[in-house]
């Protein structure tokens, strides 16, 4: 099935030079919007009320990307999942590469993450996540630099991430609640209600 998908998805590749720069594009710089995203997210002019909820979101966020980051990296020491242009000679390659260990995907821990955690308080940009976490996933198996099980393994830790560190919120709160008369302007950290 693995197989079967990366054919599907990589097939294509090599035909049209505008879907190939389209998806590198895609595949390595769309990972990078997360941080505008979240400073967005920090500082959007809402009640201090709402900022407050944001600014936990991100603190969120940034802890599920640590997290999801540091699973990947355990899994990576004792799963080693070459990556398909190593070990599938039909793969079209339409970027380079180090050769090295494609499971789970870094892109998609960090991208699966951050949806994973906004969803749960802000439907709308969580889903805008989710659907760049996924067109970045489908992106990284076009250019054949990952197997769709690298994929559907970072998707799985990544929302795991998100989910469990949403949990964090109470504890969030008070910390929060302490350190916010001390950071002014009230956009550094509003004080939660």
């Amino acid at each position: 099935m693995n197989d079967f998908l990366q054919d599907a998805v990589n097939g294509p590749a090599g035909n049209s030079a505008w879907l190939d720069n389209t998806m590198r594009i895609c595949a390595t710089d769309l990972v990078f919007f997360v941080m505008p995203l979240l400073l967005a997210l920090w500082f959007w002019p809402v009640s201090v009320r709402e900022r407050s909820l944001n600014q936990r979101i991100v603190v969120c966020s940034c802890l599920a990307i640590f997290a999801a980051l540091a699973m990947g990296a355990i899994i990576k020491q004792f799963y080693y999942e070459p990556r398909p242009f190593l070990s599938d000679p039909s793969t079209r390659l339409v970027m380079s590469h180090v050769p090295d260990n494609g499971f789970p995907s870094d892109h998609g821990l960090v991208s699966f993450a951050v949806g994973g955690a906004v969803i749960w308080w802000r439907r709308t940009i969580g889903l805008l996540a989710l659907v760049a976490a996924l067109l970045i996933g489908f992106a990284r198996v076009y250019v054949g630099v990952h197997w769709p099980s690298d994929i559907a393994g970072a998707a799985v830790l990544g929302l795991a991430a998100g989910s469990v560190m949403c949990w964090a919120m109470p504890a969030l709160s008070r910390i929060q609640r302490a350190i916010g008369p001390y950071l002014s302007p009230h956009l550094l950290a509003a004080p939660p209600e």
